[in-house]
């Protein structure tokens, strides 16, 4: 569709997926603001007015899909954390390819045409959910975040022994779980849940090498709920069991 400089409102119900084939394009909704590119794309909740207006002189072409159900609010949710309008996705071909399935099926309602319409959505949304997930790794951790992070890191360091939630963790921050756990990523190179698995496995490493404590005994110390999860997450990273490691441990040590 050729989009000029006219204004485009919207206040049906779904969700509109907007995608620029070429030119660029500008986005206004509520306070959100953004210009796309040739490749950008856009999903933006059609109960709030928005408007989309070529951007410059030059004409844009725009394609886009009005789409409804209850996991498009998920989608929308995850797309638009922290503001962001607009995502550029890696496969523009098929992207294209979607659409086209899309305009495909609309015309024709019988059971097959409505199976290869939800295939497509789907396929276009979970373009879209890599993309957004491809540019949180890309983008670097700020160093008001960063200090955010390492913060963090100094909580669990000294507290880990206690019970930690990755909610605790990003509430501490004022973040979402999604959201954190992606910078926390980014920042440290590990899940917040591994490294917190890694430093209760390190405490009781030294504690099975120096203290004669029970291994139900040790678990419970650096934080484990029971000796059975103890021994679990202990094999799963040394490779050994506690009481494996132990006796290896003190052997070497004669």
């Amino acid at each position: 569709m050729p989009l000029d400089s006219a204004e485009m409102d919207c206040g049906a119900e779904g969700y509109a997926l907007i995608f620029v084939t070429s030119g660029a394009a500008e986005i206004l909704q509520n306070a959100s603001h953004a210009v796309l590119q040739s490749g950008d794309v856009a999903m933006l909740d059609c109960r709030t007015e928005y408007k989309l207006t070529a951007a410059g002189a030059d004409e844009a072409l725009v394609s886009w899909v009005r789409i409804r159900g209850e996991s498009c609010k998920y989608y929308h949710d995850v797309l638009r954390e922290n503001g962001r309008l607009k995502y550029t996705l890696q496969n523009g071909a098929e992207v294209d390819l979607c659409l086209e399935l899309i305009a495909a099926s609309l015309p024709r309602g019988n059971t097959t045409n409505l199976f290869r319409l939800s295939n497509a959505v789907s396929r276009l949304l979970t373009a879209l959910i890599l993309a957004r997930f491809a540019s949180a790794d890309r983008r670097s951790v700020t160093p008001e975040y960063e200090e955010s992070i390492s913060d963090v890191v100094d909580f669990v360091n000294q507290n880990y022994w206690q019970p930690i939630s990755l909610d605790e963790l990003a509430n501490s921050v004022g973040l979402s779980k999604f959201y954190f756990s992606r910078l926390f990523k980014a920042h440290m190179n590990i899940s917040p849940y591994k490294y917190l698995m890694e430093q209760r496995i390190a405490a009781a490493k030294r504690l099975l090498e120096t203290t004669d404590s029970k291994v139900s005994d040790v678990g419970i110390m650096v934080g484990f709920r029971d000796e059975s999860h103890f021994n679990r997450a202990f094999k799963t990273a040394v490779g050994v069991t506690p009481l494996q490691y132990r006796k290896a441990t003190s052997a070497a040590m004669k």
